[in-house]
């Protein structure tokens, strides 16, 4: 509405409920600045309700570069991947990208909720990608090189956790696999570690959190599993996959699982049979040797053809079409470009595509980025969440 300011001149004045309409739409970066305009303006984007209702955010893929000696530095990339329809094609794009100074060694966590921790031994941190707000964890008690920290968070009692396990060396069979210490810390509230019980397996780097549950895929010689941690109990459990004799299996996202194994056909040998299976929820739990049912799974058999291809590519994520990105294994120690593909599974089509620094489908050939820069890729979302509100009851799915 328009005041009048002394009868000579007019001043537009906007409404509180209308600020807080259009701040929500309003990109991370600009919101870091419009926090500098005025102390309304500050109040709302600190406002919890805010924080949860904020729908501005990027949503993609988050690409970590390595560790060089050349460069100490890591750098953050979003990938913004956009499909057009009317052409067939498909474009991706660095959108914008950041450099966070770190120790060296530091290693990531899968993102939750727009955050990540980066740790190294005994130390680590939580990292809001968006606001590039740091939070310094409390030192834990184990120490190796070989530790690996999980972050999660617990939708009902809006907490994050970092879960970290430490492997003790076994000198009679010299690996590190036989044992595990593990801690856990509750993000704002612990001030230090606590002690639970130990790994019942060796675990893969990457977890991810689904419902306050934190799940890893393991590759099984004579089955395939997941194994699980809830975050409310702290406790470990495992739930069957539905097939037996996996030779390979890779958790994906939070409830999604590419699997492969051999499957015997008569008088011609075995058949590597490659799937994508999808879960709702885990219902059932494996205890004592029995095994149960998980359910309801959803499995999608990917044609031999098109699972030769995608061999070394492991999937990151899927679209909101259903489609699945795939991103090389590897992509980090290659010298030369590696492509991504899309696979539509309705249409059981693979596309190939290549990452530029431009947004158009249609890039000529040096603007295509090299991949080798990049270490991990995983789906990402964007969250202002102030980190000092971590153990507040704050928090915001």
């Amino acid at each position: 509405m328009l005041k009048s300011l002394d009868g000579d001149c007019s001043v537009l004045v906007i409404s509180e409920d209308l600020v807080w309409q259009i701040l929500k739409w309003m990109p991370v970066k600009s919101l870091m600045r419009f926090k500098c305009v005025c102390k309304l303006w500050l109040s709302i984007i600190l406002n919890p309700l805010f924080v949860k209702m904020y729908k501005g955010g990027f949503k993609g893929v988050l690409l970590t570069g390595p560790e060089t000696e050349k460069h100490p530095n890591r750098d953050i990339f979003y990938l913004d991947i956009t499909e057009d329809d009317d052409n067939d094609g498909v474009s991706a794009h660095i959108s914008h990208h950041q450099t966070m100074n770190l120790p060296k060694g530091m290693r990531s966590t899968v993102p939750v909720n727009g955050l990540v921790c980066w740790y190294n031994g005994i130390h680590s941190i939580i990292y809001n990608v968006a606001t590039r707000e740091t939070m310094v964890l409390p030192v834990s008690v184990w120490d190796s090189e070989f530790c690996d920290y999980y972050l999660g968070y617990h939708p009902s009692d809006n907490i994050y956790k970092v879960l970290k396990t430490c492997p003790v060396y076994n000198r009679q069979s010299r690996d590190f696999r036989h044992y595990t210490n593990s801690e856990i810390l509750t993000v704002g509230v612990d001030s230090s570690w606590r002690s639970i019980d130990p790994v019942p397996c060796h675990l893969r780097t990457f977890a991810y959190c689904k419902n306050g549950v934190l799940h890893w895929a393991d590759q099984g010689k004579t089955e395939g599993h997941l194994l699980s941690f809830d975050l409310d109990q702290e406790k470990f459990q495992f739930f069957d996959i539905p097939f037996r004799w996996l030779s390979y299996s890779w958790l994906f996202g939070p409830n999604a699982v590419l699997a492969s194994w051999y499957l015997r056909q008569p008088g011609t040998g075995y058949r590597k049979v490659t799937v994508l299976l999808y879960f709702e929820d885990l219902h059932h739990i494996r205890k004592g040797g029995q095994n149960s049912s998980i359910g309801p799974w959803t499995k999608h058999e990917i044609d031999a053809s098109i699972s030769e291809e995608l061999q070394s590519f492991r999937p990151v994520s899927t679209l909101s079409n259903g489609k699945v990105i795939f991103i090389h294994n590897s992509a980090w120690a290659w010298n030369s470009l590696v492509p991504f593909y899309i696979y539509d599974q309705t249409e059981r089509e693979l596309k190939k595509c290549f990452i530029s620094e431009s947004n158009s489908s249609s890039v000529a050939a040096e603007h295509i980025v090299d991949t080798s820069r990049f270490e991990n890729a995983f789906y990402y979302e964007e969250n202002i969440i102030p980190l000092s509100y971590l153990g507040s009851g704050y928090c915001s799915q």
